[in-house]
This record gives structure tokens, sequence and C-alpha cells, in this order.
């Protein structure tokens, strides 16, 4: 096996375990406090925290945002058009700079790993793409996932950590 092919193995089984991470700690979020019910949520960019409104219990904590699912902004690419998009958060104006940190994790590694898909501000992509996308930032920054619908054809993708839960 030569040099690029190791490398592309080592980093397809990164991203593998990632996004298995990532499975494994939304499980652990679902069981544990209900993340599957979560009745509404709000950034306060100022801050850099999530909080969200649980079943019995409000939760906030430090978030990261890792970009936008579109379904609605299709681009072309060596002659193809894509309907489905992603727009990484250290590219997108809307989102402040102290929470483009994980973003920017990511797109070093993709550097790195020369992932031109980790390295462009807006990628053709699927949601398992996106998916896989926060994923890797949770991985290489620390946290959980979540994403969530923010328009009927916009879904953001985002990570977060240290919450603190207080009774409703």
């Amino acid at each position: 096996m030569n040099n690029d092919q190791e490398h592309e193995k080592e980093a397809y089984a990164f991203m593998q375990q990632a996004y298995a991470d990532a499975r494994k700690g939304y499980e652990l979020n679902v069981q544990m406090w209900q993340f599957d019910k979560v009745e509404q949520w709000e950034i306060d960019p100022d801050q850099g925290t999530i909080t969200f409104t649980l079943p019995s219990q409000i939760a906030t904590g430090s978030v990261q945002v890792i970009g936008t699912y579109s379904k609605d902004d299709p681009i072309e690419l060596r002659g193809k058009t894509y309907s489905t998009t992603f727009m990484w958060a250290w590219g997108n104006p809307n989102v402040p700079k102290k929470l483009q940190v994980a973003a920017f994790a990511v797109k070093a590694w993709g550097e790195k790993m020369n992932r031109p898909l980790l390295t462009s501000q807006l990628v053709p992509a699927d949601e398992n793409a996106a998916t896989t996308f926060m994923a890797l930032g949770a991985k290489l920054y620390g946290g959980f996932v979540y994403s969530v619908d923010t328009t009927p054809t916009t879904r953001m993708y985002m990570i977060f950590d240290n919450l603190e839960f207080k009774d409703r």
C-alpha cells in the first residue's frame, strides 16, 4: 500500500469512528435527558451557549456551529448541478466567530488530510454527509451532536458540551 492509500484509509477510518462516537453520544443523551423530546432550543451568540427546553429540565451549555445543510441552495461543480449543499460555519458571515472554532478544527483536519469537502465554503452534500461533518466536529473539538431544522429547507448542525441542568 502506498502513502496515498494509507492516508486515505486513515482518513476514512477516522471519519467512521467519529460518526460511530457521535451516534453513541446522541443515544446516551436521549436515554439520560430525553434529547429526542427537545421542546425548544435557543442559541445565545454573545455568550456562546445553547439552551434546551426538555420535558422536565432546562439544559444550558456551550455551543459550536458546524454548518448548515440546504435543500434550496444549488451549486454547479465540474459541470454538474447539485441541489443540496452544506455551508461551513467558518464560511458563513451570519455565524459569529466564537461559534466557528469547531468548524475551523474540521477545516484544519481537512487540509491536513487533503479533503476538499472539508475545506471549501459551500459543498455539495446530502444529510448523511452533513451528519458526518458534524460528527467530525464533535470528534476533533469535543462535545455532543445536535441538528435542527431552522426553516423548511435548512438544517443547522452543531455540537454542544458542558451542560448544566435545572428543573422546570
